[in-house]
Parts: C-alpha cells; structure tokens; sequence
C-alpha cells in the first residue's frame, strides 16, 4: 500500500518526525530539510535473500529516471 501522508501523531512528535525528516536543497525547501511523508507499507512476510528470508527489504536504486528506448 501507498500512504501519502504520515498520522497526525507522528507528524507533530518529534520523536517520530525527526527519524523521518531528510536534508534537501534550498530549493525544496528554504530550512534545507523536508518531513518525508510518502512511504510504501510492506506486510511482515520476510523477503527472499540468498535463498532464504531475512526481513531486509534490498533497494537497487534509488534517482532519477534510468535511461530507457522511451523519451521523458
């Protein structure tokens, strides 16, 4: 599932806003950090590595677009 938007409890609890608060450019955002709210909700059902399930979720990429036959 996709979730745009963080609780109301997270978002004003600094315990849960700060792990969630990134540095950006000046130019998305003046303070130079920005409250990441997007996230994608996995179910605990472990993950495939090496043969076996270990619970780690292994990101390939993360930028931008990656070159392909279509143009942007």
């Amino acid at each position: 599932m996709l979730s745009t938007r963080e609780s109301a409890s997270v978002t004003s609890t600094a315990k849960y806003s700060e792990p969630r608060t990134f540095p950006v450019t000046t130019e998305v955002h003046p303070a130079g950090k920005s409250l990441m709210e997007a996230h994608i909700k996995l179910r605990a059902v472990g993950f495939p590595a090496r043969g076996g399930t270990s619970g780690n979720i292994w990101i390939g990429y993360l930028g931008d677009r990656l070159p392909t036959e279509r143009p942007l």
